[in-house]
């Protein structure tokens, strides 16, 4: 559960409230010294055993949780918890840079994600449309929103290891992100198989930071499959380089525990089932968004009818 404003500059009139009370004891304070004039107020609190409420503290607490409720609704205050929706929609991002090639997961890194992906859409449900997106040093959009699996799958199909060097995670989340604009009332659910490596966007400080901070703030929820061994040879240069391939996980925990998406690790052929059915139970999860501005005016109303009642009932005579 996380929350978002639409107008944050807002916040800043919450320095209000400090102001508002610390002004309202200073006249307080000069009222009272006042007050000391005409009346004895030892001898009322030694009357009522030390003990006088007063309508003072009651009225600034309620003119203080108004005013701070009419802030959160001019900001756009939203609160997004995870639950069940019926909406959606999901982006696959591919890994299809150099140490994809490597062999060692089935005929190599490359095709076994590519069955993976294949197998999670034959297995997932009509309703929701799917996209699918491919990425090494830049991303590429192999094909956009479509209800139909076998469009998707035909894309998937065609997908090839990039000629470009290097990998831009990063980059792909905030392409992934980006297509997620086109239907930004649905649920967004973002899929990634990688074998974790991102040294195309590195030379940037905070580069992956920041794209997961984009994703959280569209409400993208990511699902990240990380797959390969940290022994694995590279698979387009012949095995007696003995060069090994690369792989990297740790981004791949990350983007997930940040976005409120699952990891998944795929280091043999046996894991692809697993894997595939533990996603498959997730695809009807993503945020959903409770409006707090709708509440506001109701809110500051019943505070207002609270403070008028007390004003006219229990704290009409007292000072």
């Amino acid at each position: 559960m996380y929350v978002t404003f639409n107008n944050p500059l807002y916040l800043w009139f919450l320095f209000l409230i400090p102001i508002m009370i610390i002004a309202h004891y200073y006249f307080l304070k000069r009222s009272r010294g006042k007050a000391l004039i005409f009346s004895n107020i030892q001898a009322l609190k030694r009357m009522n055993k030390g003990n006088i409420i007063t309508a003072n503290l009651t009225h600034l607490i309620i003119r203080c949780l108004t005013i701070f409720v009419l802030i959160i609704a001019v900001s756009g205050a939203t609160i997004w918890v995870m639950g069940e929706r019926s909406d959606v929609n999901i982006i696959f991002a591919l890994d299809s840079s150099a140490s994809m090639t490597s062999p060692d997961i089935g005929s190599s890194r490359f095709e076994s994600a590519k069955s993976i992906i294949s197998e999670l859409v034959n297995n997932m449900p009509s309703g929701p449309e799917y996209a699918l997106i491919t990425f090494a040093g830049v991303s590429k959009i192999q094909r956009i929103f479509t209800q139909e699996k076998t469009e998707l799958l035909l894309s998937l199909d065609q997908t090839e290891i990039f000629r470009i060097g290097g990998t831009d995670v990063g980059g792909a989340i905030i392409t992934a992100t980006n297509l997620f604009e086109s239907k930004p009332e649905q649920g967004k659910m973002l899929i990634i198989i990688s074998d974790g490596l991102d040294n195309a966007g590195s030379f940037i400080t905070g580069t992956m930071d920041e794209a997961i901070f984009y994703a959280k703030q569209n409400q993208v929820v990511i699902h990240s499959i990380a797959i390969g061994t940290e022994a694995g040879p590279l698979g387009f240069l012949p095995e007696y380089y003995q060069i090994p391939a690369s792989f990297n996980d740790e981004i791949m925990i990350l983007m997930s525990e940040e976005t409120g998406g699952t990891y998944h690790r795929v280091e043999t052929t046996n894991d692809i089932q697993t894997v595939i059915n533990e996603i498959t139970l997730e695809t009807n999860r993503a945020y959903i968004n409770h409006n707090l501005y709708y509440w506001a005016p109701i809110l500051v109303f019943l505070f207002l009818i609270i403070e008028w009642v007390l004003a006219n009932t229990m704290y009409r005579r007292v000072l």
